[in-house]
């Protein structure tokens, strides 16, 4: 499904009582800026082709930590990172 930006920054600035302009220009800010930012979503995928796999176990088990989490995937032989992980998790809970 299609994101429409405009509306989600309008609704954004409504619900925090801002300026859209404000809130246009640090995340403007924020995206050109903070290297931390990863523009990839979902998380983008390993040559080990157990992406599928590794969401599925995210979905199951969103609730635990992020680190109980890449130990459940380790359990199961697959192996991801603390970013990848984080951002699967925050992708499964929608």
């Amino acid at each position: 499904m299609p994101l429409d930006l405009a509306s989600e920054l309008e609704s954004l600035a409504r619900s925090k009582q801002i300026p859209l302009s404000t809130l246009v220009s640090e995340t403007l800010s924020t995206v050109l800026f903070d290297k931390s930012v990863n523009l990839e979503y979902p998380p983008r995928s390993h040559r080990d082709g157990k992406d599928q796999a590794a969401r599925a176990i995210i979905a199951a088990h969103g609730g635990m930590t992020v680190s109980a989490l890449i130990d459940r995937l380790a359990d199961a032989g697959i192996k991801r990172g603390k970013t990848w992980v984080t951002e699967a998790r925050l992708a499964a809970r929608g």
